[in-house]
């Protein structure tokens, strides 16, 4: 979770109270992804206070359509009034509007990665045989070298031997004792989950499976399970379970390939050198907004890369969505991976502390909405769930209480930080270290910035109290004297405009660099 989460959250509340306001309005919500603006309402809603039920679902069938999650994030816009509608973009397949997979699916179709059938359609609740499955992935990690396969059950005219044959060079699958490797089969959940915590070295991680109720104490895949889940690359479903042993769905393949995908480019032990650039904390060490390879990591180490000595540094980057003080805390102390890049490390940059305020409240939504906090359809399912006016009274009564659940996180963070800071410069005593601070993306004036303004201020003076020991990148500094044109964040709840993380000219603004 990230700010951005919290402004998806707000702008459900704010969506849904349009429909109360102007019920004979036309409506029209879009997508904007970090890469071009998809227009995805085609028609307009009209509704009479008569037929309000009518109008309910039919805005609820269309919102769903409309709300794609991305490869990296989405910002949701809300325009209003007699604005033509705007055609879509040409979808290739035609089964695939309103599936939470949608984004990835159509970004691979885009890409030529991946391709639907003859008839039209990707079929995305289908399973896929291990020989696609092993295409996918030759093709998503760049697997080229082979070598003559040695399976019983692939012939060498079948269009998979070549497949298989990286697939067993690069050593991410085996066959069975049998010398078959069926590849017409279905792959299985937890194979497809073994192998991709192969190919991203995860190891094991037991104790981490142990939040699903399904999996048994011998089962042989709960270790790879348990480390794709902390990964955030495969999770299971709302009942807890994670159905190992079901055959994995033509959209869940891709999905989890494209999280492990992005998780091998940005972390890989081969990137561990001498003058390396390694980054710590939550989500914004992505770029969330921007393109990948633009964001907030990239460009400052594009920036580095221009000084002398620098012109080999490596990136290392260990952002992760979600992750708050305290599990960046315990990673630091017990996580090898963290421990061995941070102690390698020449410039460290952390930025952390927004999590901390927003567990509380994802966590107060999900249980009263009856929602799963740690769904990839979260978000999509917490809008729809606001299209309700009871909800969103109920919403309001949620954020009326969180206060004192922000200011524990602020008490926690505090308690951590100094910590954070000792153990990073006992691992890495040379290191250049800049911290970024958190900021507040709601606007003065808008209803909800005075109940998260206070706890944003709480965290950013920890982090100032301790500036002596490291370089601060303030972010307040850099929007507040920021003189251009070019507004380096859109968002605006009363415009409808949402894009809460900067822009690539805000992250540019932020460390005075520029792409080269």
């Amino acid at each position: 979770m990230s700010m951005e989460f919290l402004v998806m959250m707000l702008f459900a509340l704010y969506a849904g109270t349009l429909v109360d306001r102007f019920p004979k309005r036309k409506v029209l919500i879009f997508t904007q992804s970090s890469l071009a603006v998809l227009a995805c309402l085609h028609n307009t809603v009209y509704a009479s206070k008569e037929n309000e039920n009518s109008k309910r679902r039919a805005i609820m069938r269309k919102l769903t359509n409309c709300i794609r999650k991305s490869v990296a994030t989405v910002t949701i816009i809300c325009m209003l009034f007699t604005i033509a509608p705007v055609n879509a973009y040409a979808l290739s397949v035609s089964d695939i509007a309103g599936h939470w997979a949608m984004d990835t699916i159509q970004n691979w179709i885009d890409q030529g990665a991946v391709k639907g059938y003859e008839d039209g359609t990707f079929r995305p609740e289908d399973s896929i045989s291990r020989a696609e499955f092993m295409s996918l992935v030759n093709g998503a990690f760049g697997y080229t070298a082979t070598s003559n396969t040695v399976y019983t059950d692939v012939e060498t005219d079948a269009w998979y031997a070549n497949a298989v044959g990286k697939a067993s060079t690069a050593g991410y699958i085996t066959g069975y004792p049998d010398g078959t490797i069926r590849p017409d089969s279905p792959i299985s959940r937890e194979e497809a989950a073994s192998i991709l915590a192969k190919i991203d070295q995860l190891g094991v991680d037991v104790a981490a499976a142990g939040v699903f109720t399904d999996l048994a104490a011998n089962n042989w895949s709960k270790g790879a399970i348990g480390a794709v889940y902390l990964a955030e690359i495969m999770t299971g479903y709302p009942d807890g379970s994670f159905k190992g042993q079901n055959d994995i769905k033509r959209g869940e393949a891709l999905v989890a390939l494209d999280k492990a995908a992005m998780m091998k480019e940005y972390v890989s032990v081969e990137t561990q050198t001498a003058g390396n650039y390694t980054a710590l904390g939550d989500s914004i060490a992505y770029g969330s907004k921007v393109a990948k390879g633009f964001g907030y990591v990239d460009l400052f180490a594009n920036a580095l890369k221009n000084k002398a000595g620098n012109e080999q540094l490596a990136v290392f980057n260990l952002g992760k969505p979600g992750k708050n003080s305290s599990e960046l805390l315990a990673d630091l102390k017990h996580d090898e991976t963290t421990i061995n890049a941070v102690s390698k490390a020449k410039i460290i940059t952390i930025s952390i502390g927004g999590n901390n305020l927003l567990r509380p409240v994802t966590t107060d939504m999900a249980e009263a909405f009856k929602l799963d906090s740690k769904s990839d359809t979260f978000i999509r399912d917490l809008t729809l769930v606001l299209m309700s006016k009871a909800n969103r009274d109920k919403l309001k009564i949620i954020l009326a209480e969180v206060s004192p659940e922000l200011e524990i996180g602020v008490q926690q963070f505090a308690k951590d930080w100094p910590e954070i800071i000792k153990t990073v410069k006992a691992l890495s005593p040379q290191a250049e270290i800049t911290v970024m601070t958190v900021y507040n993306p709601i606007r003065e004036g808008d209803a909800y910035f005075k109940t998260f303004n206070k706890p944003v201020s709480g965290i950013n003076d920890v982090i100032n109290s301790g500036s002596g020991a490291y370089k601060v990148d303030d972010v307040y500094s850099a929007f507040n004297n920021y003189t251009g044109t070019e507004a380096l964040t859109n968002f605006d709840l009363l415009k409808g405009s949402l894009d809460v993380h900067p822009t690539l000219r805000g992250y540019e603004e932020i460390y005075k660099c520029h792409i080269i």
